[in-house]
């Protein structure tokens, strides 16, 4: 009998002996995406978070891959008070990480997907690095404010929760000592449809309760740094520039990029801040069957008959009111879900 303490990963193994399924189930962790997966799709919570199953070969998209570079490079600009060079020579050192461990798998990967990815993800490197020059020469850190630390994990427990966020900053104010959490999005949403819900969705909730138990000192607000993502790709057109101008395809690429955002900076760009002195955690988090117990699945291994794989789980999606319901939307046209909520 495996032992898993809540907070612990495993790695999930399916062992087949004719009449038996094997499998360990966890206590998970809770975090924004926790959360997004159990509202949104039981099932997949099943798979993704209690048995910890993952595709052998995951599709990777451009707005992962952009947001995954951005997310670096802003990173370091605010831990050292400004974007640098440097700052976007963490991007170039991500991608080529990224490379090359796409580079070993392409070798197993016959869906074609890992190529794909390969093509991909330079183009996506050099969007996040102009989108990154753009958003600082619009928003540029204030001398007022000093970043303490960034991408660190905050963990704290909740009875038998244990609750854990990765704040992309924590800023403190100078003149007034303040606290604030801060967060860079990157989406193919408009910022005005990406704030919507924020007050109280999962990541303000969830980062300001732990923020206040783990540096035992509220925060007094969550800064949302939000960023549209051009839905622009490198075709025959930037070639063809690229040979008027005299310049590479890449270049003229990033020239159309950047044009894009000069057309519409006040409809692209946007940083606001929701006040969390007041933040409570979400409700969902006492919803029956998130956490295994002894009602349902303990922690530990688990057999099954094989023709039943799966143990009873609570409804796929329970009834929702119209304000649950409206609110859960918010949550997804924020660019946080991947899974449709429905009544």
């Amino acid at each position: 009998m495996a032992t898993i303490v809540p907070g612990s990963s495993t790695t999930t193994r399916l062992a087949i002996d004719g009449t038996h399924v094997e499998f360990p189930v966890g206590i998970p962790v809770i975090r924004q995406s926790t959360l997004s997966d159990w509202v949104s799709c039981r099932r997949l919570y099943l798979y993704r978070h209690i048995m910890g199953l993952k595709p052998h070969v995951e599709k990777r998209s451009v707005a992962c891959d952009v947001g995954s570079f951005w997310h670096a490079i802003m990173s370091h600009a605010y831990l050292q008070g400004t974007l640098t060079s440097d700052s976007l020579l963490v991007a170039a050192a991500l991608r080529d990480k990224v490379l090359a461990a796409l580079q070993d798998q392409a070798a197993t990967d016959l869906s074609g997907e890992t190529e794909k990815s390969i093509r991909q993800v330079p183009q996506s490197c050099a969007k996040a690095q102009t989108m990154a020059r753009i958003f600082w020469s619009k928003y540029p850190l204030s001398t007022d404010f000093k970043c303490l630390f960034s991408e660190v994990p905050l963990r704290a427990t909740e009875g038998r929760l244990v609750i854990q966020v990765k704040p992309d900053a924590i800023l403190r104010e100078v003149s007034s000592g303040a606290l604030w959490i801060m967060d860079h999005k990157s989406t193919g949403d408009t910022p005005g449809t990406a704030i919507a819900g924020k007050s109280w969705a999962f990541q303000t909730r969830l980062y300001a309760w732990a923020v206040s138990k783990v540096l035992i000192e509220p925060a007094r607000g969550f800064v949302y740094n939000i960023m549209q993502t051009p839905g622009i790709l490198m075709c025959s057109k930037d070639e063809k520039e690229a040979a008027k101008q005299g310049i590479t395809p890449e270049q003229a690429y990033l020239l159309r990029v950047q044009d894009w955002y000069n057309d519409k900076p006040a409809a692209t760009i946007r940083a606001f801040y929701v006040p969390t002195t007041n933040v409570s955690l979400p409700p969902e988090l006492n919803d029956p069957g998130l956490i295994p117990t002894l009602s349902g699945w303990m922690p530990g291994r688990v057999s099954l008959p094989a023709g039943r794989l799966l143990p009873r789980l609570p409804p796929v999606q329970p009834p929702l009111s119209v304000p649950t319901l409206v609110r859960h939307e918010h949550r997804l046209l924020a660019g946080r879900g991947r899974h449709r909520v429905r009544p």
